[in-house]
Parts: structure tokens; sequence; C-alpha cells
């Protein structure tokens, strides 16, 4: 045995602190052998039993659900996943993998069951002139930080770049420049994954489609993403920045749907922060990415019906733009406030429901929740998506509404409720569900959000998954 192997090894024993096997017939963890149990697989990473690793992952960002798994795999390589998929199918027990655990209503937590830390996993492994390929626990500021240096950029990324791949790969990943370049599921082109079986598969449009389709914006059912195959394009050097503020909401989004027909700016999300006296301020963000020569802002601004006089173009370096939420979580982080609750609601909503939706939404706020982050709402177009299982409204224009709240922790059942309500809400207007979100759903729900495409996801899950043994946290399958 060599030197590494040898103190992997220790490393592994130590980590299961004298855990040696599993019961089938009693469903306990054994101390000590016995005849007719089964032993651990021999990893490379670590498996932890210890109470501390156990309630590290039994809450998420979200803080409304809490489920405790018996164990934690840290994974050492992915055969150790591959290995530990085998032994909990075996036995019938749940695994669920996690990234940062960025999730709002458990959708990572399994109880009595095991929870793979994707981060012990994080190399990149090659950046090529049109890809990366990259391990499911990168975090995309990471995968940025290296591409940008070769003047490349992923073609979209999340406003909040510390989250894994991995992770958002699972649900779609969204921000002010999908609306031109669709999700960051639009732009994979392949994947390596383990299915509920514990087969590690490679998957592309041309290999294994169907599993590929039904992996990406998944929720982790049929497979744990384990690397991925990304698309690069040339990163611009600068960003330029505008922030206009407008009388009303009728006004801001009327201009909204004029640059998003038009497509003059890279990037476009709208701001709503809520006023200590009551109200909002309604904000309409365009970015233009630039190289050498600086934007036109007449042609950028022109026809626009923002209140004169209350924007100020920035200038920063895409990089800095793209990290630009770095300092405010920092300060979030150290005041104590990034670690409340974060019961967050993102509805899909139709073009024609936008409006009356979002009044709806800020007239209902405000009584439990902290003004941390604003209301944000971001513009899509139905025909730059591609991936079957990100279910949007039928209409070829519609808005993504994100309610980003912070609540004391009493407060998280009625925000809860509030987001149920507001969910009926949307989807009797034809919106759907991004499913992020801290919102009860029941089996019925979710096949509901999956048409026409539950006989996909179905199918797959019986196929790849067939004990249902995988991520059960949303309840899609039940359990």
């Amino acid at each position: 045995m060599t030197e590494p192997d040898r103190r992997r090894l220790l490393q592994t024993a130590a980590a299961l602190m004298a855990v040696v096997g599993f019961d089938a017939h009693s469903g306990q963890w054994l101390t000590a052998p016995q005849a007719g149990a089964t032993t651990l697989p021999l990893l490379e990473g670590q498996l932890l039993f210890d109470a501390a690793s156990r309630q590290a992952v039994a809450t998420d960002f979200g803080r409304a659900v809490s489920r405790v798994p018996v164990a934690v795999l840290r994974p050492g390589s992915v055969a150790d996943i591959v290995k530990m998929v085998r032994f909990c199918r075996r036995f019938g027990l749940p695994v669920a993998a996690r990234g940062q655990g960025h999730t709002m209503y458990g959708q990572s937590q399994v109880r009595d069951g095991l929870v793979i830390e994707m981060g012990s996993l994080a190399r990149i492994h090659a950046i090529e002139a049109d890809r990366a390929v990259v391990d499911a626990g990168v975090v995309w500021r990471d995968l940025l930080a290296a591409t940008v240096a070769q003047g490349l950029t992923p073609p979209v990324l999340t406003d909040y770049i510390r989250l894994s791949v991995g992770g958002t790969l699972s649900v779609g990943g969204v921000n002010g420049t999908s609306y031109r370049q669709g999700t960051q599921i639009d732009n994979v082109l392949a994947l390596q994954v383990v299915t509920g079986e514990g087969e590690l598969l490679s998957c592309s449009p041309t290999e294994r489609r169907s599993l590929f389709e039904a992996v990406l914006g998944g929720l982790g059912q049929c497979a744990i993403i384990v690397r991925a195959t990304l698309k690069l394009q040339p990163a611009p050097a600068m960003a330029r920045d505008f922030q206009m503020v407008y009388p009303t909401l009728d006004a801001l989004m009327a201009d909204f749907r004029v640059l998003l027909a038009d497509g003059r700016f890279s990037y476009i999300e709208a701001l709503m922060p809520a006023l200590p006296t009551g109200g909002y301020v309604h904000v309409l963000q365009g970015v233009a990415f630039y190289d050498g020569t600086p934007p036109d802002n007449a042609a950028l601004l022109a026809g626009l019906n923002f209140i004169p006089g209350t924007f100020t173009p920035t200038d920063l370096s895409y990089f800095a733009f793209c990290d630009r939420l770095e300092g405010l979580v920092a300060g979030l982080t150290a005041s104590g406030r990034w670690t409340l609750p974060h019961p967050w609601l993102d509805m899909f909503v139709p073009d024609a429901a936008a409006e009356a939706f979002i009044a709806s939404v800020q007239s209902q706020l405000g009584a439990v929740d902290l003004p941390d982050l604003p209301l944000i709402v971001y513009g899509f177009k139905r025909s730059r998506l591609t991936r079957p299982l990100f279910r949007t409204p039928a209409s070829e224009t519609f808005f993504l509404v994100d309610v980003l709240r912070t609540t004391d922790p009493p407060a998280v059942p009625h925000a809860v409720a509030q987001n149920r309500a507001f969910y009926d809400a949307a989807v009797a207007a034809g919106g759907r569900f991004y499913p992020i979100s801290a919102v009860p759903m029941s089996r019925t729900d979710w096949r509901r959000h999956f048409q026409p495409e539950w006989g996909r996801l179905a199918s797959a899950k019986q196929r790849h998954d067939p004990a249902g043994i995988l991520t059960p946290g949303p309840g899609i399958f039940g359990g």
C-alpha cells in the first residue's frame, strides 16, 4: 500500500467513528462485526456519522425545513459516490447530493439517509477555447475567475456566483442574460452522472439524450451530476451598468418589454427595494458589456421613459460586475443576517399577468420581512430555452418574479403559507414554479408542474432510479 493510500484509509477509519457495517434486518448501523451484516465499502474520502457533520447538512439557506441524515459522505473521488449509491440502493436508503445548500425548502436534505457533500469534488479539469470540463462541486465564481484569466466566460451565470455547478444545473440557472442566452442548462455540452442504480454514465445531446434531458433541470431525481462540460465564449472586458428609476411599476414594465424585444442591453433585470415608509422603488437595470470602445449612452437609453436624471452609468470590469453581490453578502454575513431564514419564492408568470402578480405580491409583503434584498424580476424569451424539464409559461415573453425574503425564525410558517398563496395565484394565471423556492408541494402539484413532460421524467426515474432513493426532499414521487 502506498503512503497516500494508507493515509486515505486511516482518514476513512477515523471518520467512521467505529461504524463498520449495516444490518439490513434491523436497519441499524453497526459498530462491531456481526454475522450476516454488510461491511461498508472502502472509500478514498470520508463517511461521517458524528452529530456535528449531520446537523450541518440538516438545513439549507431557506431554514424552513430540517431533516437530519444518518451519514454524510465527503467523497474523495467519483468512485466513492458510485460505491455509496450502490450501497444505499441495496438497502433502500435515501441519498441526496448537496452543493452549497442554497435551496429554500429542504430540496437537498434527507432524513435517515445519506447526504453527499459535493464540495470535496471541485476540480477544474480543462479550459479550452469553447468549453470547460469541471467537477460538479466547482463554484461558479472559481470557474469564472479561471476562465476570465483566459479571456473566456460561461454564457450565463447566476447573480450570486458562489453556487455550485451541479446545484444550479439540477434546477436551471438564470440571470439577466438569460433573455438572450437561455439558462445555464441550455449551455451544457455533456454530463457525467451517477444514477440511482449506481451506474457511472456519460450523457449528452448525442449520447443517452433521454438521461441528459432528465438530469438537466430534473432536481436530482434520476442521477447525481458529478462532472459537466460547459460552453464558453469570449469574455468582455468591461460592463457599463445603468440603473434607471421609474415612477410606476407599469412604466418600468413597458420599457422592460421594449428592451427584451430589441436586445440593446447584454443584461436586464428589474430591482424593487422596499421603502421604510411603505411602497417600492422601481429600478430597471440595463448592462452593456464591451471591450475597447465604450457604448453610446444616448443610443442605449433612446426612447426609454425613466425619471430624467435618476441614473449614473457605472463602469466596472466584467468579473467585478458578475461578482457584485460579494460585498453585500459579506455585510449580511458579518451582521448575522445571512444565516437568518430565507424562505424565498421564485415564480415564472406569463407576460399578460406580470404587472397584476407583482403588484399583488408588493401589496402583501412587509409585515414579517426584513428589507435585506429587493424584489427582483427577470425577463425571458421562451424560444431561447431548449431543455424540456425547465417548465415555463406558454407565452413567448414571460417574467421570473423573485421574492427574496429574509425573516426571523418565528415568521417562517407565515412566509411559507403566503408563498403557497402566491404560488396558487401565479399558477391560476398560467405561471410556473422555479423549484428552489420555499413552497410546500404535493405529488399532484409536481405532476401538474412538469406537464406535458411528466411522463418523460417518470419513465427516466423508473429506468435510472427504480428504488426511488435519489433526492426525496422535494417530494416529487412521494416520500
